[in-house]
This record gives C-alpha cells, structure tokens and sequence, in this order.
C-alpha cells in the first residue's frame, strides 16, 4: 500500500511514479538514522549520506529523481505520520517506521502542492494490533569501521612533489606570493628561496630539503587525526492491544564515535495509542521526544593547507608549526616580535578549539477519526512540533583561530613600542540558539465505495498550517571560563588590519 500523508491506497490506484519501501527492506541495512536504510532501496533517490553540504538550499543531502529547480529549495517534502515534518530526518528513529513512500513526481505529489516540487518522503510509524498480546523487542547493533582508505589515493609521492615544486620555482611560478612577504610559502619554496637569496649554501638547503622529504601527510592524517568509527544501537519497542485499544511504546540510544573521533549521541522516546471511545468513534495518539548531544573532532583529510596548497610531505607533530597563512620569517619578527605565536599546530589546534551543539525536538499528533457510515467518515486531526537547537564554539586563546584574530587587528606603536589589542586577548566563545515551532489543524472527509468492478475514493477537508522559526547567537571575546569574563567589543565598525593596512569588520554579535 502507497501512503501519501492523506489517505492510503494501492499502487495501481494513484497515478504518477511512487515507490514503497516496507519494513522487511528497512531492516536488511543498518544504520542509525532513517536514511541509512533507504540508500539504494529504491531507483531515482540520491543520497550523499556523510558528506558535507555546502549548499543552503539542501540541507537533507536528498534528491528525488534529479533537480526539480535551480535557486529554490532543493529538499523533498518529509511527511511523518501524515504530517508536515520540519525538523531534521536523522532525529527519527529509524526503528519506529514501518514503511516509507516515495511520491517521486507531480502527478504523484501534487496533494502537496508546491513544497512537493522536490518529490515526497513519506515516513509512516509502527503501531500495535488490537487483540495483540505483549510483545517486547530488543535490538542491539555494533558497527565498527575501518580506517578510511586515504593512502590508496593516486597522489605523487614527495620526491615527485618537490621536483615539480622545484620547477615550478626555477619558472617563476611563486613570485607573486614571494613578493607580498606576509604570504605564507610551503616548506620546500621557503628553502629554494633562501638558497637563492644567499642565505644559506646548495648543500645545506639539500639537506634541509632531504628532512622535509621524510615527511608524509597522509600518514599523518591517520597517526594524529583518524580513527576506527564505531557506532552502538541499542533500540527496544513493546507493544500490544486489547479488544478497544492499541499501544506501542519505543526508546533507543545511539551512540557514535565518528572516524575523525567526532561524537553524536541521540535518544529517542516515542509512545503511540489508538483507543475505540464508542462504536464509531476512535482516538489515537502519537508522542516523539528526541535529544541529540554532538560534539566536534579533528581535522579531516586536505584541511591541512600552507598558502591554500597541500604539500604531501607535511609532518603536523613539528614542533616548529605550519605556516597557515602567514610566512614564518615574516610573523617572527613584526612588531618586534611582541604580537602573539602566529603558527598553527595541527595536534595541538583541535584540543583547544571544541564545538558541541544539543537538540531537543517534540512532536506530537492527536485525531479523531467517526464513521459516518460505512463508506465515509470524517477525520480531526491536530500536530503540533517544537524544536530547540543549542551551539557553542570555543577557540580557546592559545588556539591559532583566537591568536589570529588578535594578532590580525592589533596596532604596534614602532616609537613607543607598545602593543593595542582590538580583540582582547583570551578565548572566543560564539553561542547560537534556533527554535522552530509548527502547528497543524486538518478536518478530512474520506470516502470509499466499490460498486461492481469499480470503486470510488475521494477526499475532501481544510487545512490550516502555521509555522515559527528564530534564531540569534552572541559572541564573546577575550572569554575566559574560570573565573568567568569576557568583554564587550564593537562588531559593527571597521578596523584596520595590521598586516594588509585594509580595513575589516569583526563579524559576529557582540556580547
């Protein structure tokens, strides 16, 4: 059977391109979200699970048989229970659905309107049985990963790198970054360039070339930054009915340790009734909680740079840093050496920068549902869905991202040698905070009726929807946690920046 959100028919009696993926496909993968279990369950559904989208008007990575718009929003409609659901997919707990509807074109989505421009994934919970005796189930999945394949790359090997480095020097290539001089230049340019400015001899830059050649920086993503992911399920549901009513009750935890060591927890709650008041008239209820606590890791393959490029024989556990952006013969001597350590340390930055963010999501529906008589009854239904969404990002102040930003706006005074801090020295805290609210109220008629080798279904009701979304974010400079202080900094004005002469803005709200 097809759900569309309205009613539920048989494929052969709605017109247009749908698919059904019932629970017996959901369970032959596994996964902790409702989409890892539909990738490759049905034809014309892109999924980019796990990869990062850069693109606002995608926010789910789905797509329903290609592009259906260039500027607008490029998100299928996802419909739980009947219902508009405005949160994010992974929140559901793929455990609680029994079977999912793709409405794949207009013809199939056009109940929806224009939001089904994208197509229509309509999820539809599980529930108990009248007259089912008790039944309890449990579910506990371990998934452990491999190390990610980023070695088997074709990539060129140092010596292969450097000799094109070397070329690519000896043609002029590097010229326009040698002469701004706060440029940052990879390791093996800054010793041809020494070399050529006479400041040390062919065989000492050999040499330091030689050491620089040891190094290598996909063995270094994987000694300091990649791990085995692994990820525990465990889900449990009990459910059962008697003569006038039906119940099912379901909670699961997952826990996730991401390749990169970043971290997702997520619990979900769901309690679901259908109750026969009198002979006609039934009351059913559904109640979803979910919270969700995820934390950041580390840094993640090629984002690792010098200059904007990515020489392949980095070692990031040299204690000497990376020059990030800026050329290390430049930043250790401005100002005279009194701004803060302008390098960058890979294994070291991770530990001093820490981003987590908490959700908290309610979703709730209650009908009522009379039959008039036998082949038409009415339908009143009511949703209601709350979200709330709390981020924090700390760059502590020995981290390059809070010295940068200092160093970036500081003004030196060559004659007094004193040091001014626009950006006070200490951490940046930036906080954000997001809720969404929606509500929806539906009266429906349905009517079904065969008469001979013909039926009849038809559907009539109102709608009447409303939704609420409001964000905002505060940041806090010069932040130090204990004992707590912070100070308030001016984000709308411009300020001139040490290094270009140009005037910038702080960005952010100021606390």
């Amino acid at each position: 059977m097809v759900q569309t959100g309205y009613q539920t028919v048989k494929p052969n009696e709605i017109n247009g391109t749908v698919s059904v993926i019932d629970e017996k496909m959901l369970n032959e993968r596994s996964g902790t979200n409702i989409l890892d279990r539909i990738i490759s369950q049905s034809s014309g559904l892109l999924l980019n699970v796990g990869k990062s989208n850069a693109n606002p008007q995608n926010t789910t990575n789905i797509s329903v048989r290609g592009l259906g718009t260039i500027n607008g929003p490029l998100d299928p409609l996802i419909v739980l229970d009947g219902f508009i659901y405005e949160g994010n997919i992974q929140n559901i707990n793929p455990n609680d659905i029994e079977n999912v509807s793709l409405l794949k074109d207009a013809a199939a989505a056009s109940i929806w309107g224009a939001r089904a421009g994208n197509g229509v994934i309509v999820l539809t919970s599980k529930k108990g049985k009248l007259n089912q005796p008790l039944q309890l189930a449990f579910n506990v999945n371990y998934i452990l990963q491999d190390l990610p394949t980023i070695g088997l790359m074709n990539q060129m090997d140092n010596a292969d790198y450097i000799n094109v480095e070397r070329q690519l020097f000896n043609a002029g290539f590097f010229n326009g970054t040698i002469n701004t001089p706060y440029a940052a230049l990879t390791p093996v340019v800054e010793v041809l360039l020494a070399l050529k400015n006479g400041k040390i001899n062919e065989a000492t830059a050999n040499q330091q070339i030689t050491e620089l050649s040891k190094g290598n920086t996909t063995q270094s993503y994987l000694d300091h930054f990649y791990t085995n992911a692994l990820t525990q399920q465990y889900a449990m549901n009990i459910k059962g009915g008697g003569t006038r009513n039906n119940y099912l009750f379901a909670a699961a935890y997952d826990r996730v340790k991401g390749e990169t060591y970043e971290g997702n927890n997520k619990f979900n709650f769901r309690f679901a009734n259908d109750f026969k008041i009198v002979k006609n008239l039934d009351l059913s209820t559904n109640i979803y909680y979910t919270h969700t606590a995820s934390k950041s890791g580390r840094p993640t393959y090629n984002s690792q740079t010098v200059g904007g490029r990515y020489p392949s024989y980095l070692n990031f556990a040299d204690a000497g840093g990376l020059p990030l952006t800026y050329r290390s013969a430049y930043t250790d001597t401005i100002a005279n050496g009194k701004f803060l350590d302008w390098k960058y340390y890979p294994t070291e930055e991770y530990k001093l920068r820490y981003g987590t963010a908490k959700t908290q999501e309610f979703f709730a529906n209650v009908g009522l549902k009379y039959q008039i008589i036998e082949a038409l009854n009415l339908q009143l239904s009511y949703q209601y869905q709350k979200q709330d969404l709390n981020a924090e990002n700390l760059s502590a102040a020995e981290s390059y991202a809070a010295r940068d930003l200092v160093n970036t706006f500081s003004q030196y005074n060559a004659t007094t040698g004193i040091v001014s801090y626009i950006v006070p020295k200490g951490g940046i805290l930036q906080q954000s905070y997001q809720t969404l609210s929606s509500q929806t109220a539906r009266a429906q008629f349905n009517f079904n009726k065969v008469v001979g080798l013909h039926s009849i279904d038809a559907i009539l009701g109102a709608e009447q929807r409303g939704s609420d979304a409001n964000a905002s974010g505060v940041t806090r400079w010069g932040y130090v946690a204990d004992p707590l202080n912070y100070t308030n900094v001016d984000v709308v004005g411009s300020y001139p920046q040490y290094l270009t002469g140009n005037y910038g803005e702080l960005g952010g709200d100021g606390a």
